[in-house]
């Protein structure tokens, strides 16, 4: 993506032969995007006002999932895949909604006067995302209609980003710390996996490898690829 510009290319990569195409160029930056295997993906576009697009992978075809004068983002498709979770101000403040990809039917997760973004499901469709209802940034789980959360970390600044692996655990990014860490569902077991500074965290769908958003130079940010059982 071209940051100075507010413009991206979304890009498919074979991992065997590392060939690249591009599905699509977008106007804005693109902050963060999922898959729902061989049917489309979903990303954001970092505007002052938000809509969830969705695309085809075959065709290329797209269309406007959410759209308004409110900010929609971070969206994730549910296990399912017949609906998408997102974060919005739709509400007046920062929640969690989801909407029926078929239907278009909006649904309120959360609703709560601090922010709750970061939306994300572990592998026996539970919940999770991050809230500042503590006064800082902790993961939360909730069940997938957003009930009956939970607190999971007690870093007191900033947890964000979590994603669940296969195994229970939790892997999720400390900025102020410079840290990605892994703790498991129910709040044990916590261990430091990577030390520095990092954005975007994501599991692969096995669960044995993170994918990081990170700075590799004093100036320059980059990808970089980590074990979960052991951080190298």
């Amino acid at each position: 993506r071209n940051i100075g510009n507010l413009r991206s290319r979304l890009l498919a990569q074979d991992l065997s032969s590392r060939k690249a195409r591009t599905l699509l160029y977008a106007l804005n930056a693109v902050s963060q995007l999922d898959l729902l295997p061989r049917k489309g993906v979903v990303f954001d576009a970092l505007v002052r006002k938000g809509s969830l697009v969705e695309v085809d992978l075959t065709s290329g075809a797209r269309r406007f999932l959410t759209r308004g004068d409110c900010q929609d983002r971070q969206p994730v498709y549910a296990p399912d895949g017949k609906t998408v979770v997102f974060s919005s101000d739709r509400g007046g403040n920062v929640d969690l909604w989801s909407i029926a990809r078929e239907t278009g039917e909006l649904k309120r997760l959360t609703d709560h006067q601090a922010e709750d973004w970061d939306p994300a499901f572990t592998s026996d469709g539970r919940l999770l995302f991050s809230s500042r209802r503590t006064g800082v940034f902790e993961v939360f789980l909730a069940n997938a209609d957003g009930t009956s959360p939970r607190q999971v970390t007690r870093d007191g600044v900033d947890a964000e980003n979590p994603t669940a692996t296969p195994e229970g655990w939790i892997a999720y990014a400390n900025q102020v710390m410079g840290a990605v860490w892994k703790i498991r569902v129910d709040g044990s077991s916590a261990q430091r996996l990577y030390q520095g500074t990092v954005g975007q965290v994501e599991v692969s769908p096995d669960g044995k490898l993170a994918l990081l958003a990170a700075l590799v130079t004093s100036t320059t940010a980059g990808v970089k690829v980590i074990r979960l059982s052991d951080g190298k």
